[in-house]
């Protein structure tokens, strides 16, 4: 008897589930189709003082809500509701590089005036200082210092690409006197020599501490035959055009932004994350 009623009673319950489930499934499946796909950010880059977000376009939606936030896991704000179903695009302008930028969107539809969200799209950023170095020499001329200024102007605002290499006689080159070069102190060989752009491995060499802090790939890199006041060790990276050169590959998966300049006997280099533009 027990087990007859224990039998019976689970043939109830398994009765009654079924019908529960075929009862909602309407409501299931209903619920299921107001709910948006979710779209994906496809880039994040930064141009000009101005930062843009592409996404993929998504169907069956009536627009998107972007959100932004300075912190990866942070508060993120809402800055941004495009109607337009076909705009996958949007540019923020008036933004500080040397900012953090993240990136979040929503997909939304419009059921009886009340709008329904899809879940977050993924998180994708750009902005920000990776590394920056400065190196002063102890004892710089006014004369050297205009190299330092000259060879600075030529490196400020390169962008390297993702696996772009920047080399130093391409984009430098050869110091000639009407790029306003002057005639200072070289180390050729161990030797102290005039001539002609004398300082500029000051330059090389806090580009280079730059490209070693972030751990950029390093192709090409010599170092005097002594030390040199602005860094000690062996840690510098001299170029002679024709002979010896300085080269480095971006091996990261954004771009960056070199800014380069001089002030007096110093030499300030920075690198900055700008992301990735879609191609």
């Amino acid at each position: 008897m027990n087990k007859f009623f224990s039998k019976t009673l689970k043939i109830i319950i398994v009765v009654i589930f079924i019908y529960i489930v075929f009862a909602n499934i309407n409501y299931i499946f209903a619920s299921s189709k107001n709910i948006p796909s979710k779209t994906k950010i496809t880039s994040v880059y930064i141009t000009n003082n101005k930062i843009t977000v592409k996404w993929k376009k998504t169907k069956n939606i009536d627009g998107y809500i972007i959100y932004m936030s300075h912190s990866k896991n942070g508060k993120y704000k809402k800055i941004k509701t495009i109607k337009d179903t076909k705009t996958t695009k949007y540019t923020k302008k008036h933004i500080n590089e040397s900012k953090k930028y993240y990136f979040k969107i929503k997909t939304y539809i419009t059921k009886k005036r009340k709008k329904k969200y899809s879940k977050f799209s993924n998180i994708k950023t750009a902005g920000g200082l990776i590394v920056s170095k400065k190196l002063t020499a102890l004892d710089s001329p006014v004369y050297r210092n205009i190299n330092l200024q000259v060879a600075s102007k030529k490196i400020n605002g390169i962008i390297l690409k993702p696996k772009q290499i920047f080399k130093w006689s391409e984009v430098v080159g050869q110091a000639k006197e009407e790029q306003g070069y002057t005639k200072a102190i070289v180390y050729i060989n161990g030797v102290n020599n005039f001539s002609l752009g004398g300082g500029i491995c000051q330059v090389s060499t806090t580009l280079y501490q730059c490209a070693k802090s972030s751990r950029m790939k390093i192709l090409e890199r010599h170092k005097h035959g002594k030390d040199v006041s602005y860094i000690k060790n062996g840690d510098d990276a001299t170029v002679s055009f024709g002979s010896k050169d300085f080269v480095f590959k971006n091996n990261k998966n954004y771009a960056i932004k070199i800014r380069t300049y001089a002030q007096g006997s110093s030499t300030v280099c920075q690198f900055y994350n700008i992301g990735n533009k879609q191609k």
